[in-house]
């Protein structure tokens, strides 16, 4: 392969300069990418990859598995200075294993009915792999190694608010009596 032509100079010195310029993108767009065909693909996949980051995103399956595993799963934390952490759920449609390494890196596996249909990773001292998603999340930038849209995710939703929003029976009779409200 030949080597990409270089821009120098400034790109305004005069009209022919930026004709001059132009071509030379296109050249090394054409060098770099083989073919106009290729370029087209990868834009698409990089466009395919921005949509299923910003839909992950949105949905926050990261924070809510996170937290459905260390709330309603079993787990532990070791107390020493090298601490790690792991936590395991395990429902009827999804399985969470999240786990916390020494070094403050993450990983959350989730499985519906025996298959991996997520899969996340906090690497600290390693940057992302392209073309993995990345997606912030309370500033820690987790890798996106696999994803496959499924019922999963609605489980996942259900966990997750019936996790934040159910009171136990025992704490709304203890409420209703401090704060002196009577129910009919």
């Amino acid at each position: 392969m030949l080597n990409p032509i270089i821009f120098t100079g400034s790109l305004i010195d005069s009209p022919l300069n930026i004709e001059g310029h132009l071509s030379s993108l296109v050249c090394y767009i054409f060098l770099r990418f083989e073919s106009i065909p290729n370029l087209m693909k990868r834009i698409e996949l990089e466009r395919a990859i921005q949509e299923q980051s910003d839909r992950i995103a949105k949905s926050q399956i990261i924070p809510k598995c996170r937290d459905i595993a260390q709330q309603l799963g079993e787990g532990r934390r070791t107390s020493q200075e090298w601490a790690t952490a792991n936590y395991k759920f395990s429902g009827d449609l999804i399985s969470i294993d999240y786990q916390i390494y020494a070094m403050g890196d993450q990983q959350l596996i989730v499985a519906s009915r025996d298959e991996r249909v997520f899969e996340a990773v906090e690497r600290g001292s390693t940057p992302p792999e392209y073309p993995n998603p990345v997606i912030d999340v309370d500033g820690r930038r987790f890798e996106i190694l696999s994803y496959k849209p499924g019922r999963w995710e609605q489980g996942v939703e259900t966990l997750y608010h019936k996790m934040t929003t159910d009171v136990p029976e025992e704490e709304l009779r203890d409420a209703q009596q401090r704060l002196g409200i009577a129910l009919s």
